[in-house]
């Protein structure tokens, strides 16, 4: 949970993301792990501590003595994207096939961000089109984008958030659905 007061911390203060955080570090993410030990990949860093009380708190290993490092003043490279994406598509796969073998695993972590009404109407969130628009405008090669998103500038956050929910509200038969976690630095 942010220390500082501010936008995110107002934002998520009375969320559930916090607990879900302990829970997927605590007990989805070594279930991961356990399963990815047997094609001998390791997920994550551990988890130290954690705490929801007196406040808000998890400690990690140190990830940069474990090969991983923060990404500074440049673009990827292609191979630093082709290994996130790689340790994302096992997470996913990891998921799924959890979830078709022990689908209650799962079931205290179908919540996400676009249940949060702070989310939906986070002013970044659903005034954020149109300066993204017009940014697609002053850059040459973004500007054929341009007319896609001027057609979905109306109700693109509630076409995102029926995605992202529809696992929970309106699950398709022959839908494909995974765990996703995300963070933003």
């Amino acid at each position: 949970m942010p220390e500082l007061e501010g936008h995110k911390k107002e934002m998520f203060a009375d969320s559930y993301l916090f607990k879900s955080e302990i829970g997927m570090y605590s007990t989805v993410l070594p279930e991961f792990e356990r399963v990815l030990r047997q094609a001998d990949t390791k997920l994550h860093g551990e988890r130290i501590f954690h705490s929801l009380e007196p406040r808000q708190v998890m400690i990690f290993e140190d990830l940069v003595e474990i090969g991983y490092f923060v990404v500074r003043d440049r673009a990827p490279t292609f191979e630093e994207i082709r290994r996130a994406y790689l340790k994302l598509a096992k997470c996913h796969a990891v998921s799924m096939k959890i979830l078709n073998e022990n689908p209650d695993f799962l079931k205290e972590y179908t919540l996400g961000l676009f249940g949060l009404c702070a989310m939906m109407e986070d002013p970044i969130m659903a005034s954020g089109m149109a300066p993204f628009i017009e940014l697609l405008g002053k850059v040459p090669e973004f500007n054929k984008y341009k007319p896609y998103f001027e057609k979905i500038k109306g109700n693109y956050l509630q076409r995102v958030r029926d995605i992202m929910e529809e696992h929970r509200e309106n699950p398709r038969p022959d839908g494909y659905y995974v765990l996703s976690h995300f963070h933003e630095q």
